[in-house]
């Protein structure tokens, strides 16, 4: 089987793209930088040095494969919603061009809502773009990354805090990489007709039980969660560098974590758990914190 891959030589592709090619599949992989082409023609598959906002980029990637994995990459300099509509309709025509009528799209929890849910909206106009194609297509939709908890670091050591615009009792599902991969590999390898949706979680804690990891890790007893408004969380986001559009969505998607609304769906449909759990994590956390 040929399968395209976007993604490069991320943390999930790193993982997937060994196992893809050991079950003797023909693998090719986008990448917008040509340093890595070497590295993955190391793993076994073939590059194609493209950008993600280039149709012609996409076609050369997809064209005469029987599956695709979509991922959105890049970033946004303004709107995230006007980036995620652009990726989202060039992916559209370029399966369109060349007629790849099996996709794996890796979308995100809270896909299922509206412009309330901030940041994850763009995932919410990706699927129904590409759900409006005549193709069998898997969205599979991870939570936060664990990746994400390192951004606690410097308030940790600046202030022995953690800042959120949601409380520390809210439950939190976050996933690990490879768990994601090994989802995406078995989405790919088992296809499934028609349109289908496919979460990954590796644990589920609240910001409490965060802070007792992490007070036991760090030996900080002190540590503590500090809830702030939306509009403080906005004036530190921008005041940090964030451009007010891009920091605009994420403070909406703080605030819908405090009605629990980015986590509707996927709590009717939780899927069985991944291996990698918030223990595991705490080694990664402390060796980045001491760093």
């Amino acid at each position: 089987m040929k399968i395209a891959m976007l993604g490069s030589l991320g943390n999930i592709n790193r993982v997937a793209i060994p196992e893809l090619i050991a079950a003797g599949h023909e693998v090719t992989v986008m990448t917008s930088s040509a340093e890595r082409v070497a590295g993955i023609a190391e793993l076994g598959a073939h590059a194609v040095v493209g950008d993600i906002t280039d149709l012609d980029s996409l076609v050369a990637t997809l064209t005469g494969a029987d599956v695709a994995y979509l991922m959105l990459t890049g970033r946004a300099n303004g709107s995230l919603v006007a980036h995620g509509e652009k990726v989202g309709q060039l992916f559209k025509n370029a399966l369109l061009k060349t007629g790849v009528t099996r996709v794996v799209n890796l979308s995100s929890v809270g896909a299922d809502q509206g412009p309330a849910i901030g940041a994850l909206y763009v995932y919410n106009i990706i699927e129904k773009l590409l759900s409006s194609l005549p193709i069998d297509i898997t969205f599979i939709r991870p939570v936060a990354f664990y990746g994400n908890l390192m951004s606690t670091i410097q308030t940790i050591k600046n202030q022995q805090a953690i800042i959120n615009n949601f409380p520390a009792s809210h439950r939190n599902a976050y996933v690990w990489p490879a768990d994601i991969a090994a989802t995406v590999v078995d989405a790919i390898l088992h296809p499934v007709a028609g349109k289908t949706v496919r979460y990954v979680v590796s644990d589920m804690f609240t910001g409490d039980e965060l802070l007792a990891a992490l007070r036991e890790n760090l030996d900080l007893p002190e540590l503590k969660w500090v809830e702030i408004s939306d509009e403080q969380a906005l004036a530190n986001m921008t005041a940090a560098g964030m451009p007010e559009a891009v920091a605009t969505e994420f403070v909406k998607l703080g605030a819908s974590q405090r009605s629990e609304t980015a986590y509707t769906d996927l709590v009717a449909h939780l899927p069985e758990f991944g291996a990698f759990k918030l223990a595991d994590f705490m080694p990664i956390y402390k060796a980045a914190y001491e760093r």
